[in-house]
């Protein structure tokens, strides 16, 4: 399932950069190593992504700090689906967890409780579509809520943090981890490849952007060109040859 979560992500990423950046491309192949064929009008080319991350890399070559706020999203769908069994609303909720909980780390079983009490006691199914309300929960921080058509629940704080301006390490370290398989790259998709490095800002784990490319100091080594996306705001081409 994670697989598969991650190609429909990269599938994303390909979509969003050729969009900002204004490019006509078409996924002829998902595959691996490279990740992709891409064709664009008469050319065709192997694209391999990368994700780069503010916090520290782990063995895996994810981010700790990725891992961290996915479990804490799964935890929330938990919590959304024991409340959605038992009350058929769909809400657009927003956790923000005080900073003695984030503490923690994952949301505490304390928290959880907090959460459905709080749900339940706002009778959701005797309010229209739209109504809002902000609710602070026992054992602190709070939840705000919209009565919609669709369910949209998220932890806040994993959503604001400070942005990176000058991810120069970052980039370089993952052109160097990409060019180790180069030579594969080649034998699977010819000898134009090129690489997408992604940071996607909609979590902290992410927020990184480059201020000003132009004085950017980076090896690109064998690929014919790097972009830099800064999801979903940002695209660059870094690097032709």
């Amino acid at each position: 399932m994670m697989k598969k979560q991650q190609k429909l992500e990269e599938c994303r990423y390909v979509h969003k950069t050729a969009e900002l950046l204004g490019f006509s491309w078409n996924i002829a192949k998902q595959q691996e190593a490279p990740d992709f064929i891409i064709t664009e009008n008469n050319s065709t080319f192997g694209l391999e992504v990368t994700e780069i991350f503010t916090g520290n890399i782990t063995k895996s070559g994810g981010a700790k700090l990725k891992g961290n706020e996915h479990y804490r999203q799964e935890q929330l769908n938990k919590i959304r689906t024991t409340f959605e069994a038992k009350e058929s609303v769909k809400l657009h909720l927003r956790l923000l967890r005080s900073s003695a909980n984030q503490q923690t780390g994952n949301i505490t079983r304390t928290e959880i409780c907090d959460i459905l009490r709080a749900l339940i006691a706002e009778k959701i199914t005797q309010k229209e579509i739209g109504f809002s309300n902000t609710i602070e929960l026992k054992h602190g921080g709070k939840i705000q809520i919209t009565n919609e058509y669709k369910s949209r629940w998220y932890v806040v704080n994993d959503r604001a943090g400070f942005v990176l301006q000058h991810p120069e390490y970052q980039i370089q370290s993952a052109i160097n981890k990409k060019n180790e398989k180069f030579q594969q790259y080649q034998d699977n998709a010819g000898d134009d490849i090129r690489l997408l490095i992604v940071a996607n800002r909609t979590s902290n784990s992410g927020k990184i952007r480059l201020s000003d490319h132009s004085s950017l100091t980076v090896d690109y080594k064998n690929f014919k060109v790097v972009y830099f996306l800064s999801h979903p705001e940002e695209a660059t081409a870094l690097q032709f040859k």
